[in-house]
């Protein structure tokens, strides 16, 4: 039916993964070749799913709905195609190279990066039930976000590695200090010209020249009497009943909703096999710290002076309160059948071979019916509110499309207020509905416009659409010389006043220029004169026009002063005169002060070493383009 009720749940995630990756990949042409069509690229002999491509490049173009509709330009979708492709093509790259660099992240970590995404969280605690409440509703496991997460902090680990690198020596901060916080000292007299407006006089023959001459600027708008009737879903929010029976099978249907799984507190110490140690050794280490612990030793202290996993080990190992399947395979099946105060190991991971000690084990707990009745009540409603608008919603379609040439019916088989707005311009809109860009093309589109058709439904926001007819169209035409003779005069004389205030302006700089005392003779010429005093590049005071212009005029040399003109935004003329130019001083500056800009310095210059250091990755790639995606994608 609408394109919302397709993709009314797919941002947040995407959101999620963006949000952790700090750099943007800048578009890169890419070779499309011979491929099968189960696959949309290779990379490096490495396959990016189709079906993966796919589900990117859609949620991409629903960003661009609003405002085509369902008819984005073929050449946005290539556009499009081609930029998410290149996208996936980098993030495979770095999940490749972050794979063979050995960077690693512990379950710890990805719990942690997890439980601190707001999208999870209520009051800003993380909440389980919400959490599992949203892969639900995206079709994921836990499993699957969590392996996807752990991946996107490796490439972060990627990414910092090569951030950190990056610094900046004491030379290139003074340069940067001395151009950045550099002052001029300058004096400046402003021209205003509504002074020289009174004696400017246009006359009838440069009016109508004028007019012959630019007759684009003196049309009227094109503008359409807009019928319409729109439907919200909060009219409908209201009308919602739900029976006590209906409340209790939604509680009996998901249990897991209102169940707090069986938890245990745990502690362990990470072997792990790396370039430096091989597997029996880390084995063989282990089983010592094993025996040790068995024997009475102090687990936290063993935890503190053997463990690799660096996010537990300051802290004696401990894992805190975790769930079944928040780690994976032979550690999550021997933590979750051990008992209290039980060591075990060494059990092979991933990462190593770990000893585990269990600590506590806190039950599981179910919420009672009366609980969260409140809570299942205040979700049925909006689920039926949600589900009458989208069965109105399509209800409204279908109507408007059985009867094309008009809106009256439509309206009063559903109830709906027809409204119109009359003198709707495809420039500005007009009415309630504003300058709305969905509703502006739909009333000019050829169908509505010319053939006299109803719109399709269109969605304006949230729980928000509309059909709209037109009934009347007046073209643009140029108006008549009559009804814009004071416009065109008025214009004439404001330029006419700019030019003698310029004329001014420049008389003064070059009586200035030859000697000549400023401040007298801009009182002398009636303009607007300011002493000369120092300012830096984000002064507040000074007209933006003038600002940029004193910042950009060479230094004076030898004393001798720098005499300019600037014609500001208002139409105004001012004229400066430059006389000292004084670079920052890094030195003088306070020392956090210093280090801020030490870091900003060093962290800018990190973003370009990371995006160069991606572009090298993508030219040394032999990527391979399944060219038959075009084809696949096409719009329906």
């Amino acid at each position: 039916m609408l394109q919302k009720i397709r993709d009314r749940i797919t941002g947040w995630i995407a959101g999620i993964v963006l949000a952790m990756l700090a750099v943007a990949f800048v578009f890169w042409g890419i070779d499309f070749g011979i491929a099968t069509r189960d696959y949309a690229a290779t990379v490096d002999g490495d396959e990016i799913p189709l079906t993966q491509f796919r589900t990117a490049f859609q949620n991409r173009l629903n960003q661009f709905q609003q405002y085509y509709q369902d008819e984005i330009p073929d050449s946005m979708r290539a556009q499009v195609r081609d930029t998410v492709l290149e996208d996936m093509v980098r993030n495979t790259l770095l999940r490749r190279r972050a794979e063979s660099g050995g960077y690693r992240v512990s379950d710890t970590a990805v719990r942690e990066s997890i439980e601190a995404l707001p999208v999870f969280q209520v009051g800003g605690e993380f909440s389980k039930d919400i959490y599992y409440a949203r892969l639900r509703s995206q079709g994921l496991s836990a499993a699957a976000f969590e392996a996807e997460q752990r991946s996107l902090l490796e490439l972060t680990q990627l990414q910092d590695a090569i951030l950190r690198t990056a610094f900046a020596t004491t030379a290139e901060l003074e340069r940067d200090a001395e151009l950045e916080q550099e002052q001029r000292e300058m004096a400046y007299a402003v021209f205003s010209a509504e002074q020289y407006r009174d004696g400017v006089t246009v006359d009838d023959a440069a009016i109508e020249a004028y007019y012959r001459e630019n007759p684009d600027e003196f049309r009227s708008p094109e503008t359409v009497t807009l019928n319409y009737v729109q439907l919200r879903a909060e009219e409908l929010a209201g009308d919602s009943e739900v029976s006590e029976t209906e409340l209790e099978e939604l509680y009996a249907n998901t249990p897991e909703r209102f169940e707090t799984p069986e938890q245990r507190r745990a502690r362990h110490v990470l072997i792990q096999i790396d370039d430096d140690t091989e597997a029996q050794e880390a084995r063989d280490e282990a089983a010592q710290v094993l025996e040790r612990a068995r024997a009475g030793d102090d687990f936290a202290a063993l935890a503190r002076e053997h463990s690799d996993d660096t996010g537990t080990a300051q802290s004696g190992g401990d894992l805190e309160w975790v769930e079944r399947g928040m780690f994976t395979g032979p550690f999550d099946e021997a933590l979750f059948s051990m008992e209290p105060g039980e060591i075990r190991g060494p059990v092979r991971s991933e990462y190593g071979f770990h000893v585990i000690k269990l600590e506590e084990i806190r039950a599981g707990e179910r919420r009672a019916f009366d609980e969260v009745r409140d809570e299942l009540e205040a979700e049925l409603k909006a689920e039926k509110a949600d589900e009458r608008f989208y069965e109105r919603a399509q209800a409204l379609a279908d109507a408007a499309f059985e009867t094309p040439g008009e809106l009256e019916s439509v309206a009063e088989e559903l109830d709906l207020e027809l409204r119109r707005i009359p003198d709707f311009s495809r420039e500005a809109g007009g009415g309630d509905i504003g300058a709305d860009p969905v509703v502006i093309a739909a009333a000019f589109d050829d169908a509505v416009l010319i053939d006299g058709e109803n719109s399709p439904i269109l969605e304006l926001g949230e729980d928000h659409v509309m059909v709209v007819r037109v009934s009347d169209h007046q073209p643009s035409v140029v108006l008549p010389l009559d009804a814009v003779r004071d416009r065109i005069s008025d214009l004439l004389r404001s330029r006419a006043a700019q030019q003698k205030a310029a004329g001014v302006g420049d008389d003064f700089r070059a009586r200035v220029a030859g000697g000549a005392d400023p401040g007298e003779l801009a009182e002398e010429l009636g303009a607007e004169f300011h002493a000369a005093r120092f300012v830096g590049r984000t002064e507040q005071s000074l007209p933006t026009m003038l600002l940029a212009d004193a910042f950009r005029a060479p230094r004076p040399v030898e004393g001798k002063q720098v005499v300019r003109g600037v014609t500001l935004n208002d139409g105004d003329y001012a004229v400066y005169l430059l006389s000292v130019v004084r670079p920052g001083d890094f030195a003088a500056l306070a020392e956090a002060e210093r280090e801020s800009r030490r870091r900003q310095l060093a962290q800018r210059r990190g973003t370009g070493d990371f995006a160069a250091y991606v572009e090298d990755l993508r030219a040394e790639a032999k990527v391979k383009v399944n060219k038959d995606i075009e084809e696949d994608l096409e719009a329906p």
